[in-house]
């Protein structure tokens, strides 16, 4: 099936959607708002400089991780040998923009310098993905009903935080309004809901 456009494009599709919703939104929150309160916890308070530095690494990693499926759906192409080069590239430029960064921003010029990258990186998944089965990011409709709940709660939480609240005050908010806003936005279905509660539930 790796050569069957509409079959890859619906697993890098649906994949997309599941990965956003359960990976990368709430690392992203988790980074955004609650960076601080993380680097207390595990490394306590003398590494609270580098709260900054994970916050963009976070926007970093969750968008590494949106794009699992097009690379292991492009590793499986003809045109591995193409896309290694190019993540070779990705990479060298990494390095290039992460010395004079690192220089001047120290710790969080190297966090700058990984961002920087996983943008290009995600612009060369998605060129390989429209070179090789003509799929476009206008065509991953299941991942893209995530995006427009992502910006309510993100521009909400951030509000929110701006407000004098306490770290469980606000991270109590932003789930139950997370929660909510995945339903209304019909982002989840109630079937899709009731299966993964009884997915974690046999796990626990």
């Amino acid at each position: 099936n790796r050569e069957n456009p509409e079959i890859i494009k619906k697993i890098i599709d649906n994949s997309g959607k599941y990965i956003l919703i359960f990976v990368s939104i709430p690392l992203i929150i988790a980074t955004t708002f609650f960076s601080k309160e993380i680097i207390l916890i595990v490394f306590g308070n003398a590494y609270m400089p580098s709260a900054p530095a994970l916050t963009i690494l976070g926007w970093a990693v969750a968008l590494q991780v949106f794009t699992t499926s097009a690379s292991v759906s492009i590793s499986a192409s003809v045109e591995i040998n193409r896309f290694i080069r190019l993540g070779a590239l990705v990479t060298a430029i990494n390095i290039i923009l992460a010395v004079p960064l690192i220089m001047h921003y120290s710790f969080v010029g190297a966090a700058i310098a990984v961002l920087v990258t996983m943008f290009l990186g995600t612009a060369v998944r998605y060129y390989f993905l429209y070179s090789i089965w003509n799929i476009r990011i206008l065509d991953l409709h299941e991942s893209r009903k995530a995006l427009v709940p992502f910006i309510v709660i993100l521009s909400t939480g951030w509000l929110f935080a701006r407000m004098d609240l306490s770290a469980l005050s606000l991270l109590t908010f932003i789930i139950v309004f997370y929660i909510l806003v995945l339903f209304f936005f019909r982002v989840l279905s109630y079937e899709e809901f009731i299966f993964f509660r009884n997915a974690i539930a046999i796990k626990l």
